[in-house]
C-alpha cells in the first residue's frame, strides 16, 4: 500500500533523477588460470592493486537517487539502486562445425551435468539461442533448424517430422545464414529467425516446458530490406521487441516485431553515441563494413558493435561489456558504450600469454561470469572479474570443458547461455550502507520501494510478484515476504516487511517475477531503488 513521507525526511515532486556517477577504476592486468579441480567462488587477486579508497558517507546522495524527492538535512538512511538482475540457471550450450551439440549445466562454476549430440548437420557455423526453462534452438546454413533439450534421445539426432527437432526453412539459400531469437508478444511465445537479403519469419511456441517449436505455424516471410543481407549475427531489443541484423560486419538493418515492418535505425537508443577515447566500441548500428562478427546489445535497447572485434556480449551484474578481439579479451563498463564519453576503468588481457588459446565465442551467465569458447579446440572457459565491478583489477579463467565434440570447432555466434532471453525471473541484492547517511547501528523504520521504466516503454508495472527480505548476515537472510507494487514510476511507496521494519538491518534481497503470459512489463523496468529510512 502506497503511503506519503514524513515531511521532515523528504520533500515530494522537486526533482527528477540524476545520472549515476561513477569515477574510473585503477588497476593491473592480472590473469589467474584456476584448474578445475580448485575453483574458488571469489578468485584471489594476485597482482598488487592501487589502493581503493574508503567508501566515504555521500551526503549528496541526489546523485543516485531516481525517485522524485529531495532529501532534506534531516534525513536518515541510505539506499542504493540497481539495474534488474536475470535470476535463471546456468545453461551452456556449446555446438561444433562438424554437428557435435553439448549441453552443461553449472552450478557455482562447476558442470554438475553433460548431455552431447551429433549430426547437426550442414557443416559449418551454429546460430544458437537459448529458450525459457534452458532447451536451446540451432541454426544452420541453409534453413536447418534443430530443437534439443535433455529429454532428448543422445547421440544422432532424429530428423523424422514426427519428433519435433528438426525443420528446413522453405527457400534459403546453402550458403544463407539464419540468426535466430525467441520472444513474447501478444500472450505467446515465438521463435524469429532473419535470413537472406532481410527475410524474416515466425514459429510460434508451446505454452508450456519445454516451449517447442510448432514448425507448422512458420509464417511467410516479410521483408527488413530488399538490398541488405542479414543472418550472420543478431540482437534482439526484448523490451521495444526490436531485432537487429547484420552479414559478416556488413550493414545493420531491423525490424519491428510489433508491427513486423522494418525499423528507423535512427531512432535506435544510442545510435548517435560516440566515445571519445575509444571510438571503435561504439559502432553500434551504424555498421557497415566495421562491425563485430557477433553484434550485442542490452536490456535498455542499446546496440554493441566494434570495429575489430569478433564477439561483444554484455553481462548485466557486473554491468560489463565483454570483447574479444584476436588474442585480447577486453572489458568496459557498460557506461562506456551509450552513456560516458571518455571511457575509464576498462581492461585488455592477453589471453594467449595466460592461458594459451585465443577465446572466440563469448556469452553472459546470470551470475556475473562470462563462457568463453576457443575456436579449433572445443575448450570452454568460465571467466569472471577478480574484483566484482572492477573491470582493472585481474580476471580469472577456468576451463570448464574441453576438446567438446573430439576436439571440435565451436564455431557459433549470438546467445548459447540465455543471457538476452526476455525476463522472468530477477534478483537483486540491495546495500544500504552504500549512500546516504546509513547508521549500521540504527534500525530501520521505513523501507521504500522506487521504480522507473526504460525509456520508450508504457508505464506499466502489472503482473509482476515482488518478493522482499531484509538483513545483515549473509549465512542467515531468512524468508522472503511477498508485497504488492502500486507506486508509479519514481514515486516512493513504503513497505510493510517483517524482516526489515524496526530491524538492525543493512541490506535487502529483491525478487521479481513475471507471472502468466499476457504482460511482459518486467523487461520494461529500468531500475529499482530500495531506500532505509531510520
Amino acid at each position: 500500500m502506497s503511503h506519503i513521507l514524513p515531511t521532515f525526511i523528504i520533500i515530494m515532486l522537486v526533482t527528477g533523477s540524476a545520472a549515476c556517477n561513477k569515477s574510473g577504476l585503477r588497476g593491473g592486468t592480472a590473469i589467474t588460470q584456476t584448474p578445475p579441480e580448485k575453483q574458488p567462488e571469489t578468485a584471489p587477486v594476485v597482482e598488487e592493486l592501487p589502493a581503493t579508497p574508503a567508501s566515504t558517507v555521500n551526503t549528496s546522495i541526489m546523485a543516485e537517487n531516481i525517485s522524485d524527492m529531495v532529501i532534506t538535512p534531516a534525513f536518515k538512511g541510505g539506499f542504493e539502486t540497481k539495474p534488474l538482475v536475470p535470476n535463471e540457471e546456468n545453461h551452456v550450450w556449446v555446438a561444433t562445425a562438424a554437428g557435435d551439440v553439448q549441453h552443461l549445466r553449472l552450478e557455482k562454476g562447476v558442470v554438475k551435468s553433460r548431455k552431447s549430440w551429433s549430426q547437426v548437420t550442414p557443416a559449418g557455423g551454429t546460430r544458437t539461442y537459448v529458450l525459457e526453462g534452458g532447451a536451446v534452438m540451432l541454426a544452420k546454413n541453409g534453413g536447418h533448424l534443430y530443437f534439443l533439450n535433455d529429454a532428448v534421445p543422445e547421440g544422432a539426432i532424429d530428423k523424422a517430422p514426427a519428433k519435433g527437432n528438426y525443420f528446413q526453412l522453405a527457400g534459403v539459400g546453402a550458403a544463407e545464414r539464419s540468426c535466430i531469437v525467441s520472444y513474447r508478444k501478444n500472450g505467446k511465445r515465438y521463435i524469429g529467425i532473419g535470413y537472406g537479403v532481410g527475410n524474416f519469419v515466425e514459429i510460434e511456441q508451446d505454452d508450456k516446458p519445454p516451449y517447442a517449436p510448432k514448425f507448422a505455424t512458420v509464417t511467410a516471410p516479410v521483408k527488413a530490406s530488399a538490398t541488405v543481407q542479414w543472418g550472420y549475427s543478431c540482437f534482439i531489443d526484448q523490451t521495444r521487441l526490436h531485432y537487429y541484423g547484420q552479414f559478416v560486419r556488413g550493414a545493420t538493418i531491423g525490424l519491428d516485431l510489433k508491427t513486423m515492418t522494418p525499423l528507423d535505425l535512427s531512432k535506435a537508443p544510442n545510435k548517435a553515441f560516440v566515445s571519445t577515447n575509444i571510438p571503435a566500441i561504439t559502432v553500434g548500428v551504424n555498421s557497415n563494413g566495421n562491425g563485430s562478427y557477433a553484434m550485442a546489445g542490452d536490456r535498455l535497447g542499446n546496440v554493441f558493435n566494434g570495429d575489430g572485434y569478433y564477439t561483444m556480449a554484455f553481462e548485466p551484474r557486473q554491468s560489463m561489456v565483454w570483447g574479444s578481439a584476436g588474442t585480447n579479451l577486453n572489458v568496459y563498463p557498460h557506461d562506456c558504450l551509450y552513456k560516458t564519453p571518455e571511457c575509464k576503468g576498462f581492461a585488455t588481457y592477453n589471453m594467449m600469454e595466460s592461458i594459451g588459446a585465443q577465446v572466440g565465442p563469448l556469452s553472459a551467465l546470470g551470475d556475473g561470469s562470462m563462457v568463453g569458447m576457443v575456436r579449433g579446440i572445443g575448450d570452454v572457459y568460465l571467466i569472471k572479474l577478480k574484483v566484482p565491478g572492477n573491470a582493472t583489477g585481474g580476471i580469472e579463467a577456468v576451463k570448464i570443458a574441453e576438446k567438446v565434440g573430439n576436439g571440435g570447432d565451436p564455431y557459433m555466434y549470438t546467445d548459447f547461455t540465455g543471457a538476452t532471453l526476455y525476463l522472468t525471473n530477477t534478483l537483486n541484492e540491495f546495500d544500504f550502507t552504500k549512500m546516504g547517511t546509513f547508521d549500521v547501528k540504527s534500525p530501520l523504520r521505513q523501507l521504500g520501494f522506487t521504480w522507473t521504466q526504460v525509456d520508450g516503454t508504457p508505464e506499466e508495472f502489472k503482473d509482476i510478484k515482488v518478493d522482499i527480505r531484509c538483513f545483515s548476515d549473509e549465512a542467515n537472510k531468512g524468508e522472503f515476504q511477498t508485497v504488492e507494487i502500486t507506486a508509479k514510476p519514481k514515486s516512493v511507496q513504503l513497505l510493510t516487511v517483517a524482516s526489515c521494519v524496526d530491524k538492525l538491518v543493512t541490506k535487502a534481497e529483491l525478487r521479481m517475477t513475471q507471472v502468466g503470459t499476457t504482460s511482459t512489463s518486467l523487461m520494461g523496468v529500468k531500475v529499482v531503488q530500495l531506500t532505509a529510512f531510520q
